[in-house]
């Protein structure tokens, strides 16, 4: 059977590509394998293979680019029995530019650029995603998900959770379903989301200064401060950067500003974000070879993030 790299050779001929024939690996993950491949014609071309949990990515960034063309790569081609599709190459990292030190006024553009992508999509839009296979984690669904997540006991005991810690989770499960309804009540439009949103997410071409956003494979429809939050908390790590900062501080009033209800629903959001990151951990468990998925060490990424919601909202909903 041909594998990706050999189908990619054939498509780039049969599209006149000049190209070395050496794929070179960038990512190697349970999930998903990235080549770099340098053309004479064409600058750099990225061939990328999911897992079949994923293979809906290139689908999902071809219906974007008929809303946004300019926010997401261009897709040259598609396989989906082998699960990969080659794109153009769309710029370079933030990550990359910033070396080590972080430049707000990027991260803002760019970070506003997502939102608008988030705010451009109608109701419709979101239906098509879902037939498209989109996850659906609307805040009425995140109930179901916790509930599921009880069911896997085995699972929590291996990543490192105590007996009492899951008692605990257990008894927090009707505060998660008080919180989600709470934050339901704002009203504020559950739409696309994309859940590992950061700077080596997000694209800048030193030329056209624009914004591109990639690695689609896992996006949801959910709440839209979740993904914001996510690249808040990411950022504050990778930069060291505390809540009081004004960088910081800056960021989170994108697309917000000073609207109180706005606030106060990113006060409650934050609250459920733990569980948003171990729903999101859980499907990429569920998602790979788990033999592949254990020799990548991500052990205890359930535990902390359970911790966290355990420490934030649970000792003081229980005494």
């Amino acid at each position: 059977m041909i594998n990706p790299t050999h189908w990619a050779e054939n498509i780039l001929k049969n599209k006149n590509y000049i190209f070395d024939t050496s794929f070179i690996p960038v990512i190697q993950t349970p999930w998903s394998k990235v080549w770099k491949i340098l053309t004479h014609s064409h600058g750099l071309i990225y061939l990328k293979k999911n897992v079949p949990s994923f293979s809906l990515e290139p689908r999902v960034i071809q219906f974007l680019s008929l809303k946004n063309p300019n926010t997401v790569p261009r897709i040259i081609a598609e396989n989906q029995e082998l699960y990969c599709f080659l794109m153009q190459d769309s710029g370079v990292p933030l990550k990359e530019i910033f070396q080590n030190k972080i430049q707000p006024d990027l991260l803002a553009m760019g970070l506003q650029q997502y939102i608008d992508l988030q705010n451009s999509l109608d109701s419709k839009d979101i239906q098509t995603l879902l037939k498209l296979g989109v996850s659906d984690w609307r805040l009425e669904k995140l109930p179901g998900l916790y509930h599921s997540v009880l069911d896997q006991e085995n699972l929590l005991l291996e990543d490192g959770l105590s007996s009492e810690e899951i008692n605990l989770v257990k008894k927090l499960e009707p505060k998660f379903i008080e919180l989600c309804n709470d934050l339901s009540s704002f009203k504020i439009k559950e739409i696309f989301d994309h859940p590992d949103l950061h700077d080596e997410n997000l694209l800048l071409d030193p030329k056209t200064k624009n914004f591109t956003l990639i690695d689609f494979g896992e996006v949801s429809i959910t709440h839209p401060f979740f993904s914001r939050i996510t690249f808040l908390k990411k950022l504050s790590f990778r930069y060291v950067l505390k809540e009081t900062d004004p960088d910081y501080l800056s960021l989170k009033n994108t697309g917000i500003e000073s609207n109180p209800d706005h606030l106060n629903a990113w006060s409650l959001a934050e609250k459920i974000w733990p569980l948003y990151a171990i729903f999101g951990e859980l499907r990429l468990i569920n998602s790979c070879d788990p033999i592949a998925f254990k020799k990548f060490n991500r052990r205890g990424r359930l535990s902390v993030y359970f911790r966290e919601w355990i420490r934030n909202t649970g000792r003081h909903f229980l005494t």
